[in-house]
C-alpha cells in the first residue's frame, strides 16, 4: 500500500498555536523549580494558560500539525498535565501574594483541585460499577458474541434481577439474531429499577439506554434506536456513547449536518475513545476528507490492531476511493475476526 503523501503545507495559524507546547516544555524547569516569581516564571505561566485555552478550543481539533503528528489523540492527557502544572504554579504564588491575589489564586487552585478530583472519583466509581460487565462487553467488542452472551448469562445466574446485565445481554443476542431471547431480555431490562449511585446516576442511565439503542441499531431498526438514543441523551448529553449512536443514526439517514454536530461533539470531548474515532473517520469520509479519515483509522490500527471494526471502516473507505484490491484485504480481515454481523 502506498503510504507516500505530499509535503504538508501548514498555515501560520497552525504553527503559532502549536508552538505553545514546546514553549511549555522549555519553561517546565523554571515553573517547577523556581520558588520566587520572576519574569521567566510569569512568561511560562502565561504560556501555560494560553496552552490550556488552545487545548480546549475548537482550533485544537482543526490543527493540521496535531493531526499529522498524531498529537490530537492525546488531547485529554495534555489537558490534565497542563492543569497539574497550573496548580503547581498557583501553589507557588500563594505564599508571596497580597490578599486579593491570594484569594484569586486560592479560588483558581481549589477549582482545579475540585475538577481533577471529580474526574478521578467519577472514573473510579464507573470502573467499579462496570467491572462485573467488563468481560462480556470486551468480548462483544471483539466480535466473540457467543462468549459475550455466556458472560452476561453467568451474571444473571447469580442475580436474575440485574437489569443492567439483561440490558447488556441484548447486545450479543442482537448480533446472534436470537430474536425471542432478545425480546425477553429487553423486557427484563425495562422492568423495575436499576441500582444506581448518586454521583454517577445520570451516566449509568445514559449508558443503559445507549446499550438498548445499540441493540436496535444492530438490527437496523433505526427509529427504535433513535428513540433510545434520545432517552440516553436526556440523562447526559456529554457522554460519548449516546452522542456517537445518535450521530451515526443521522448519518445513516443522510442527515450529514445534524449527524456531524453529534459526532464532532463526541470527538472533541472524548477523542481517545475508539468508537468515537471510528465515527469521526466515517464522518470525514462522507465529507470527502479521506486524508484525515485514513489518519484516524491508521492510528487505531497501530494502537489496537485486534479491534475488528477498524478493518471494516478502513475497507469501506478504500472502496469509496475505488481501491478495490486494498479494500478486500481489510474487509476479509474483518470477516475473519467477525464472521457474525
Amino acid at each position: 500500500m502506498n503510504k507516500s503523501s505530499p509535503i504538508p503545507n501548514y498555515k501560520l495559524k497552525d504553527i503559532l498555536l502549536v508552538i505553545t507546547y514546546p514553549l511549555t516544555i522549555l519553561f517546565i524547569p523554571t515553573l517547577l523549580l523556581t520558588t520566587q516569581i520572576n519574569i521567566l516564571w510569569i512568561i511560562g505561566f502565561i504560556n501555560l494558560i494560553i496552552s490550556l485555552i488552545f487545548t480546549i478550543s475548537d482550533d485544537f481539533m482543526e490543527n493540521n500539525i496535531l493531526w499529522d503528528t498524531g498529537i490530537i489523540f492525546y488531547k485529554d492527557k495534555i489537558r490534565i498535565v497542563i492543569l497539574a502544572l497550573i496548580l503547581w504554579c498557583l501553589i507557588i504564588i500563594l505564599p508571596s501574594s497580597d490578599t486579593l491575589e491570594f484569594l484569586m489564586a486560592l479560588a483558581f487552585a481549589l477549582y482545579i483541585i475540585g475538577m481533577i478530583s471529580f474526574m478521578i472519583i467519577t472514573n473510579l466509581l464507573l470502573s467499579r460499577f462496570w467491572k462485573p460487565y467488563q468481560e462480556g462487553l470486551s468480548l462483544y467488542d471483539r466480535c466473540d458474541f457467543t462468549k459475550s452472551k455466556a458472560a452476561f448469562k453467568s451474571l444473571l445466574e447469580k442475580n436474575p434481577e440485574d437489569r443492567m446485565a439483561w440490558c447488556a445481554l441484548t447486545l450479543p443476542l442482537s448480533r446472534l439474531k436470537e430474536y425471542e431471547k432478545l425480546e425477553y431480555a429487553r423486557k427484563k431490562a425495562l422492568q423495575g429499577k436499576i441500582k444506581t449511585w448518586p454521583l454517577i446516576k445520570k451516566l449509568q442511565m445514559s449508558y443503559f439506554y445507549s446499550i438498548l439503542a445499540n441493540s436496535w441499531e444492530n438490527l437496523r431498526e433505526y427509529d427504535q434506536a433513535q428513540e433510545y438514543a434520545d432517552k440516553a441523551l436526556e440523562f447526559n448529553d456529554m457522554y460519548p456513547l449516546p452522542l456517537n449512536i445518535k450521530g451515526y443514526l443521522l448519518l445513516k439517514q443522510e442527515k450529514l449536518e445534524e449527524g456531524a454536530a453529534y459526532i464532532n461533539k463526541a470527538f472533541k470531548l472524548h477523542v481517545s475513545r475508539k468508537d468515537t474515532q471510528l465515527n469521526k473517520a466515517c464522518l470525514l469520509s462522507k465529507e470527502g476528507n479521506h486524508k484525515r479519515s485514513h489518519q484516524i483509522l491508521d492510528y487505531v490500527l497501530t494502537h489496537d490492531p485486534k479491534y475488528p471494526y477498524v478493518y471494516l471502516r478502513k475497507g469501506e473507505l478504500l472502496l469509496d476511493e475505488g481501491k478495490l484490491e486494498e479494500a478486500k484485504v481489510y474487509l476479509n480481515k474483518f470477516k475473519m475476526i467477525c464472521p457474525v454481523r
